[in-house]
């Protein structure tokens, strides 16, 4: 923790700290509204010696089949009658959860070329530690006590809080709000008249076709406003990506 302390005394990482961690905890508010516990299969695997989920590689084999034949057959029981490509933009877009990774449907993505999402996504990591659900899970559990949100009310930095309606929505603002910054600015990204299942998903924040101007600009511009004259050089070649 020494460490870590000290190296956020970095100036660069004393601007972003904040939005670094409220990814820790988005859903706080939003899960406590709907859950008293955390997964309890997935904690069963973790007690048992399954420390790894296999849903990337199976996520993987989507894509490849999207990318080598998307006009086929998709072979998945779950997706009968779509096509390969069809069957990884509806599950991608799926908004059942509450939030989806893109706003669209089997047919297309609204806000993403398909084809930049399904040339990078097979190089996604074949498998994601069980740890990883369990804690998404926990952090808005009632019945869970975490550690990793105990100093939120420490954090007094500046705080960039970004959200995409069709992803965590505002649920971040929560989170932000537990924090001791007096300089705070919750931005969410929101198409006028879409609804929750067909806002702008998680991943159009990256891959967006306008992404550059209702995301990046924001990201870039934000730091700018925020320097002082020690931060003035490292903002500076920040802001020149």
């Amino acid at each position: 923790m020494k460490t870590l302390m000290s190296f956020c005394q970095n100036s660069l990482v004393k601007i972003f700290a904040g939005f670094i961690l409220l990814t820790i905890t988005c859903c706080e508010r939003s899960s406590q509204e709907v859950t008293d516990y955390p997964d309890p299969a997935t904690k069963a695997g973790i007690d048992t010696g399954v420390y790894h989920s296999d849903w990337g590689a199976g996520f993987i084999s989507m894509e490849n089949l999207a990318l080598t034949a998307p006009d086929d057959p998709s072979p998945l029981p779950d997706f009968t009658g779509f096509s390969n490509s069809q069957a990884l933009m509806a599950a991608t877009s799926n908004h059942e959860s509450g939030w989806h990774f893109f706003g669209g449907n089997e047919n297309g993505f609204f806000y993403t070329d398909p084809l930049r999402f399904f040339r990078m996504a097979v190089s996604l990591p074949p498998y994601i530690p069980l740890q990883i659900f369990y804690d998404l899970n926990a952090c808005g559990c009632h019945k869970e006590d975490v550690s990793f949100d105990d100093h939120l009310a420490d954090i007094s930095v500046p705080i960039l809080n970004i959200g995409a309606g069709g992803g965590s929505d505002t649920t971040g603002d929560y989170t932000s709000s537990l924090t001791a910054s007096s300089d705070l600015t919750n931005y969410l990204v929101s198409i006028p008249g879409s609804g929750p299942a067909s806002d702008y998903g998680h991943a159009d924040l990256w891959f967006g076709y306008d992404a550059d101007e209702l995301v990046w600009d924001v990201l870039r511009q934000w730091p700018v406003d925020h320097t002082t004259k020690t931060d003035n050089t490292i903002l500076t070649r920040f802001s020149n990506y």
